[in-house]
């Protein structure tokens, strides 16, 4: 809650993953940058059209509270499967909210995946991908 209170102000622009259930989080002026490249989508390209679609029917300002907490909408609880206890996993401009126990299952399987490991070896041996 600390860094909620601290880092993100007042404002986040959350909206469902795609590919997985849990909640993708931005602060407002990172938010703006995404925004620019959605709005830069081509409307006529099947594709890119339906990519923003989905983006943007499911992003919720939510404001962060002066305790550090984020009030979700109900869409965005039901997503993410979250009923109490979430998860905040921090990424390099926002983060994500995850049900904790979805979170804890989806981690265990991120350390066993053989891709996983490979590509975050070559990362951090600063290897082309």
């Amino acid at each position: 809650r600390e860094i909620l209170k601290t880092q993100y102000s007042e404002e986040l622009q959350i909206f469902h993953s795609f590919e997985l259930d849990y909640l993708i989080a931005f602060p407002m002026s990172e938010w703006k940058v995404i925004e620019t490249r959605v709005a830069g989508l081509n409307i006529f390209d099947p594709l890119e059209r339906r990519v923003r679609t989905l983006i943007l029917s499911t992003v919720r300002y939510c404001p962060v509270d002066k305790a550090g907490r984020i009030l979700l909408p109900t869409e965005h609880r039901n997503h993410a499967k979250i009923e109490r206890e979430v998860t905040i996993r921090g990424d390099i401009n926002g983060f994500e909210i995850w049900n904790t126990e979805n979170w804890n299952n989806v981690s265990e399987e991120l350390k066993d995946d053989p891709k996983i490991i490979s590509c975050a070896a070559n990362i951090f041996a600063n290897k082309r991908l």
